[in-house]
């Protein structure tokens, strides 16, 4: 999802960058926050990681589509852009308006606490699980900011 926004605040369209992801559309998301909505804990630490990683994925994908609206709407209100240095045309794409900065919030805190429930994971996924709270803790300060 990083090189997505990357590739967004470089000046391509949100239709060429990110929702080249295809987490980030509405329906996926949507889907997503369902299942999460549904789903019941499982005690067991294979389906704790699995859940963990879901959870990133759909904490990144959302704080993607924000970010770019976020973006887009500060460079619009701005007039700060040229055709060819930035494309402000949303393409259609709405950037899930159903969920609001709580919500946000609430989905990249859940998965942030996935990573650190004190589980004795092993040392790949240890690292692999403090890299991915970085990233989401980078993207959550730079929606806030």
């Amino acid at each position: 999802a990083t090189t997505r926004l990357e590739s967004m605040l470089a000046g391509s369209s949100v239709a060429e960058s990110t929702y080249t992801c295809l987490y980030a559309h509405d329906c996926v998301l949507k889907d997503m926050a369902d299942y999460f909505a549904t789903t019941q804990s499982d005690t067991s630490l294979p389906k704790k990681c699995t859940l963990a990683a879901q959870r990133a994925v759909y904490a990144s994908a959302l704080l993607l589509v924000k970010l770019s609206d976020s973006v887009r709407t500060v460079v619009q209100h701005a007039d700060i852009y040229e055709e060819e240095d930035f494309t402000v045309n949303a393409y259609g794409f709405s950037f899930l308006p159903e969920i609001n900065e709580d919500g946000l919030h609430s989905a990249v805190e859940s998965a942030i606490e996935s990573f650190s429930c004190g589980e004795k994971w092993n040392k790949p996924d240890t690292e692999d699980a403090e890299v991915i709270t970085l990233i989401l803790g980078f993207q959550r300060d730079m929606f806030d900011a």
